[in-house]
């Protein structure tokens, strides 16, 4: 992430008020996607679709798996592979360094 981390203290806050004012979504999701858009067919779109409501508060971290596509780049261009500067390795723990330099 960085030294400071923006989603802490900029975007928890913004989401955590807007679910509490109100947990449905109903009343400020649809204009949060037409500003987060320029494309106008995308925010008259979002504005027609009924996008139910929130079954839970949201959710700032959760694993995802990497894309298909992307292990699949990775194993055939290992030549395109690099390892960071030993600061930036120090900085991970111990198991996530010893998995890394297997796959390198």
């Amino acid at each position: 992430m960085g030294k400071f981390n923006s989603s802490l203290t900029r975007v928890q806050p913004i989401f955590e008020a807007l679910y509490e004012t109100d947990p449905s979504g109903g009343s400020w999701v649809k204009s949060l996607l037409d500003i987060a858009t320029r494309n106008d067919s995308l925010n008259s779109a979002a504005t027609e679709i009924n996008l139910g409501h929130f079954l839970k508060p949201p959710q700032f971290k959760f694993p995802v798996d990497p894309p298909k596509s992307y292990l699949k780049w990775l194993i055939e261009h290992p030549e395109e592979l690099s390892s960071p500067p030993a600061t930036a390795w120090r900085i991970r723990d111990e198991r996530t360094q010893a998995i890394r330099s297997r796959l390198l």
